[in-house]
């Protein structure tokens, strides 16, 4: 009786493991074959025995510590790291059209990097008080304002509450809660109503705009007249501009609350606009690359310099976005708030009211002018033996 010799035999096959005959001048080796949520899945697992059982090996004590799917996806190790995973959804085409877009990668590099140095990897790892440590070190070493960290927490919420949602941790380990005594959120003072009232009044943003440069002066006139947003200007194009009808409009995909809106023109900015050129779409274009300018921060501060007027956040001075808090002052003063408002773009006539600071000048107005209403013979004759020189006199 005849039997195979015993080099060309194929190997005696063991459970979850599958011999693959050799084929084509390729040799043979071992496939791992295991059922995963109702799923055959089959990986190579090594060219000999001893290399396929390890690998079996890796894959049972995978599936008893809970790891099995990490193992089979290896991307999916990956996401399980603050990194892999909230870069994965920054990268996103659904991420890129939001309008935090931007600022959401600055906060990414920053979480990214204090995370790295606290050996924290894993989106498991981070904890409540790893995130105040992280608060407090932008605070306190880096000088970053409120607002800014506060930003940054809420775009790492955001990517924990993804992560929740994707069965990668179980719960959000800084979601909001009333019940726990480490507040995450700071509080934060955007008013600059000192800054403003301080270094901006009308004579010194008139000097501002003339001292500026002359690609400058109109981008500051319609700042400082309409209170638009820096995008608003730097991004409108002449098709926006309606000299007939008088508007400019501030179309959605460019105004911060998603409501398109018109502003009136008036005389000035009538005239501002006639002044232009159009050689291009866009009302403003930077000459050297024919496109919009993406900041104008520079050539502000020089303007700054050049007018005598202190600039810059930390040192007390002015930034280009007060332009606009000036224009919300002066409307307010000048109509009624539900117009200015509109004018501003605000979401809520609850943002405007911030910029209603009357003087005690004109609260004195105002209380003549309700006296007047209600008794006016009264307030008439008050106001005339107060003018007139008295007829008595003495010898």
């Amino acid at each position: 009786m005849k039997t195979k010799d015993s080099s060309t035999r194929a190997p005696r096959e063991e459970r979850n493991l599958h011999w693959i005959e050799p084929c084509g001048g390729k040799a043979g080796f071992y496939v791992s074959e295991i059922t995963f949520r109702g799923r055959r899945i089959r990986r190579f697992a090594g060219w000999t025995k001893e290399q396929a059982r390890a690998t079996l090996g890796k894959l049972r004590n995978a599936s008893f510590e809970g790891r099995l799917e990490d193992v089979l996806d290896p991307k999916r190790e990956e996401l399980r790291t603050f990194e892999g995973y909230a870069k994965d959804q920054i990268e996103s085409e659904t991420w890129k059209q939001k309008r935090s877009w931007k600022r959401d990668e600055l906060s990414f590099g920053h979480l990214k990097d204090y995370f790295k140095t606290r050996g924290a990897r894993a989106l498991s790892e981070i904890t409540p008080a790893l995130v105040q440590g992280y608060i407090n070190k932008r605070r306190n070493e880096d000088k970053a304002a409120p607002a800014t960290v506060n930003r940054e927490t809420a775009f790492l919420r955001s990517i924990l509450f993804l992560a929740v949602e994707d069965e990668l941790i179980e719960k959000n380990p800084i979601r909001h809660s009333k019940r726990s005594a480490r507040k995450l959120i700071l509080k934060e003072d955007n008013s600059r109503e000192d800054v403003v009232l301080k270094h901006l009044a009308p004579a010194k943003v008139r000097a501002l705009i003339t001292a500026a440069e002359p690609f400058l002066q109109p981008m500051l006139e319609i700042y400082a007249l309409t209170g638009m947003r820096k995008n608003e200007v730097l991004k409108m194009r002449w098709e926006h501009v309606d000299p007939v009808s008088g508007t400019i409009v501030v179309p959605r995909r460019t105004a911060k609350s998603d409501k398109a809106r018109c502003i009136p023109l008036g005389p000035r900015l009538s005239a501002v606009f006639s002044g232009l050129s159009r050689t291009s779409e866009y009302v403003f274009t930077n000459p050297a690359s024919g496109r919009p300018w993406n900041t104008i921060n520079k050539a502000f501060i020089r303007a700054c310099e050049a007018a005598e007027v202190p600039h810059g956040r930390k040192t007390g001075g002015i930034v280009l976005h007060d332009l606009r808090h000036f224009a919300a002052f002066q409307l307010v003063k000048k109509t009624d708030i539900v117009t200015a408002s509109r004018i501003l773009g605000h979401a809520d006539v609850k943002m405007t009211m911030r910029y209603v600071h009357p003087s005690e000048a004109d609260k004195r107005l105002a209380m003549e002018r309700v006296s007047e209403d209600l008794f006016p013979a009264r307030q008439k004759d008050a106001n005339a033996e107060t003018a007139s020189p008295s007829t008595d006199s003495v010898n």
